[in-house]
């Protein structure tokens, strides 16, 4: 009896503590979770997301999230496009934000599809209350085909070597692609005649338009130029034309015409037409 009594009180603090840990798993202050954000842009060749889920307010104890895909455009597949690696989110009392994790496989195709969504919603919480941002939608970007790493091609009039430049542009317009030259400014190319699937058009780039800023002498400009003597002048009032097919934009410049960045102290690069090399920039694979 009298070991039957020791082993009843040594099991006594354990039940206890068992007891009180229970007691305190879950929040019991005021607070509230919701999505950091009401919607989001992603491109279609996103592989993994983590949509932030906060928690507002003070809060003493864990609280539990179930999140969800509760919508979604055509051809766009639970568990097979979109897959979130848990639905079921524990925030410690120590913890002001989660992130719901979502794979993305098979969003990316050859098409141009305007408009794809994919809607998450936190359905249920224990510990706290749902705040205004109660969904998130995802709006999923085209990987536009114009867009990536272009390497300019033609004759190198200083033997500077090959140079690139990465071409971008904005979800929704048609009008307007973007040159980085890496020297910290983006400059415009304007589109015209584009093709609904991106694979033809023409385009114009604007003299004058500053590249970025050396540290010596200043502002660095795209420009049109010529080669002549042994030297390259520019012409400020010529814009660069030409069209775009087959990942290539060829640019319709005279023999011995090009495009160069130049600033007070000289040129960078200088790239012209021989009669055997056209000018152009081609899309690295």
């Amino acid at each position: 009896m009298k070991y039957l009594k020791l082993f009843a009180l040594g099991f006594l603090p354990l039940a206890f503590t068992a007891c009180s840990d229970d007691e305190e798993v879950f929040n019991s202050s005021e607070a509230t979770v919701e999505f950091e954000t009401a919607s989001i842009s992603v491109k279609e060749n996103t592989s993994m997301l983590n949509i932030p889920i906060l928690v507002k307010g003070e809060h003493n104890g864990k609280i539990v999230v179930n999140a969800t895909m509760t919508d979604k455009t055509d051809g766009i597949e639970i568990d097979k496009n979109v897959i979130i690696t848990t639905e079921t989110l524990n925030i410690g009392k120590e913890t002001k934000s989660v992130n719901l994790e979502v794979v993305f496989s098979g969003i990316s195709n050859e098409e141009i599809i305007d408009g794809r969504t994919v809607t998450f919603e936190i359905t249920n919480v224990k510990g706290a209350n749902v705040g205004e941002n109660k969904t998130c939608i995802v709006n999923i970007s085209e990987n536009n085909p114009l867009e990536g790493t272009y390497i300019v091609g033609g004759a190198d009039a200083y033997g500077t070597g090959t140079i690139s430049c990465n071409l971008s542009m904005v979800p929704g317009d048609k009008e307007n692609a973007y040159l980085d030259f890496g020297m910290g400014n983006l400059i415009t190319m304007k589109l015209t005649n584009l093709s609904d699937t991106y694979d033809k058009c023409d385009f114009s780039i604007s003299p004058m338009q500053v590249v970025g800023v050396h540290a010596t002498y200043g502002d660095v400009y795209f420009m049109y130029g010529m080669v002549e003597n042994q030297g390259v002048s520019s012409d400020s009032s010529k814009s660069l034309i030409g069209s775009y097919k087959d990942k290539t934009f060829t640019f319709d410049v005279p023999v011995y015409a090009g495009f160069g960045l130049l600033c007070s102290g000289g040129w960078f690069n200088f790239y012209c037409r021989t009669s055997d090399v056209p000018l152009t920039m081609y899309k690295k694979q």
